[in-house]
């Protein structure tokens, strides 16, 4: 199990795609399954996907390089 990114409390996640480093992807629900928020974990710790507010983030694979690729909206 992954521990949220900091200031965050989720009550659902889902990982997406991993890459050769052992980096995760995925997405994340604070209130239930309204917004979706991305989030990626290396080496223990989690980071949130920033999109504009209001939007869902949904990532979708990460490469060897750290790169998210993925889509947002409503």
């Amino acid at each position: 199990m992954f521990d949220p990114p900091p200031g965050v409390t989720w009550q659902n996640h889902t990982a997406v795609d991993v890459n050769d480093s052992g980096a995760v992807i995925g997405h994340f629900g604070t209130d239930g399954f309204t917004l979706r928020r991305g989030y990626l974990w290396k080496d223990g710790a989690s980071t949130e996907l920033l999109t504009p507010q209001g939007f869902s983030a949904f990532p979708r694979a990460i490469n060897s390089a750290g790169a998210v690729v993925g889509f947002g909206g409503h």
